[in-house]
């Protein structure tokens, strides 16, 4: 697990940002507009930054489970070209914090030794954050507090709310005292749970506040979801808001 520190200067009163995964490019089922309306969400919202939780692209090969090549409007590499395309903008004005790994673009480590991923992090210029990452945010100049988002792109193969629930409270097992853990995979927005963590101080507890979220994705129902008769997507995501002047989180839906 890397912890990739991060400085943000916000010329309002806090920073913004808005986790994104599950874009699936490639699939028949993949929504091009909701991605494009997103992207550019990012783009138009002052002080507002994004990092994608993974799945970006479909990557279906030949013995990969649950997905037929057939149902794929684009070829793998041309999923890849189209994923730089997509996030080169967001790149290039700072505003993309990083990529994660997760179980479709790994389909290609495991059959060719090759990180997709890995190589269009390169290519954008922004941190490649593997399996599981730890975004250490400090927010202003004078602002001595850092915030720690936890974020993986997550194996939870859960069908119920109180599963992924479950889940996600589990995180902290990883790693302790974030202030946010993020997860996708089950494509449905759920959360976030609030917890708060009592820690002793030198004369009186202290109180840490936690937040565990799961965020949605960019596929419409079928496909492998309909065959297996999986709960529809509730698709979105959430904003992050990390204020400067004191340690205070916020946390909004985001529909698109």
């Amino acid at each position: 697990m890397a912890v990739t520190p991060v400085q943000l200067n916000p010329d309002g009163e806090y920073i913004s940002l808005i986790p994104v995964s599950c874009l699936h490019v490639g699939s028949a089922d993949f929504n091009k507009r909701r991605a494009l309306a997103m992207r550019q969400k990012i783009l138009d919202t002052p002080d507002c930054y994004t990092w994608d939780l993974g799945d970006q692209t479909e990557n279906g090969l030949r013995d990969s489970p649950g997905t037929s090549v057939f149902r794929q409007v684009l070829s793998p590499s041309e999923q890849d070209e189209w994923l730089e395309d997509y996030y080169k903008p967001l790149a290039d004005r700072g505003k993309l914090l990083g990529l994660h790994n997760s179980n479709h673009s790994y389909r290609t480590e495991k059959a060719a030794d090759q990180s997709p991923v890995r190589h269009t992090a390169k290519y954008l210029g922004v941190p490649y954050l593997g399996w599981q990452s730890v975004l250490s945010i400090k927010v202003g100049e004078n602002h001595k507090r850092r915030y720690n988002l936890f974020s993986t792109h997550g194996n939870c193969n859960a069908r119920t709310e109180g599963a992924v629930v479950n889940y996600l409270l589990k995180l902290r097992e990883l790693v302790d005292l974030c202030d946010c853990y993020i997860c996708s995979h089950v494509h449905r927005r759920i959360g976030p749970v609030e917890r708060v963590i009592s820690l002793p101080g030198k004369t009186k507890i202290k109180e840490h506040r936690a937040y565990f979220m799961s965020i949605g994705g960019f596929l419409n129902y079928g496909g492998y979801a309909e065959m297996l008769n999986l709960p529809r997507p509730v698709n979105g995501t959430v904003e992050i808001r990390l204020y400067q002047t004191e340690p205070h989180v916020e946390i909004h839906p985001v529909d698109i």
